[in-house]
């Protein structure tokens, strides 16, 4: 799984790395209740869930099965 760092969010957003810090914690916390499950790391984010909440782009978490719809 590939994961933004507070340095990249700083280059994307242009916020300072210690807002940077506080807005991946308050994303993991989202993360953290949306997906159980899901194994989080202090001072990063999943790009799939930054993409998700600033983009609004749903796209497939990695490793997630796609479902093949077959037409008969």
């Amino acid at each position: 799984m590939q994961y933004y760092t507070p340095k990249e969010i700083a280059k994307f957003t242009g916020y300072s790395r210690d807002k940077c810090y506080k807005i991946i914690a308050d994303l993991n916390d989202e993360l953290k209740r949306e997906y159980p499950n899901q194994i989080i790391f202090s001072a990063k984010i999943p790009i799939w869930y930054w993409e998700k909440k600033t983009m609004g782009i749903e796209g497939k978490k990695e490793n997630e099965e796609i479902e093949v719809e077959t037409r008969s």
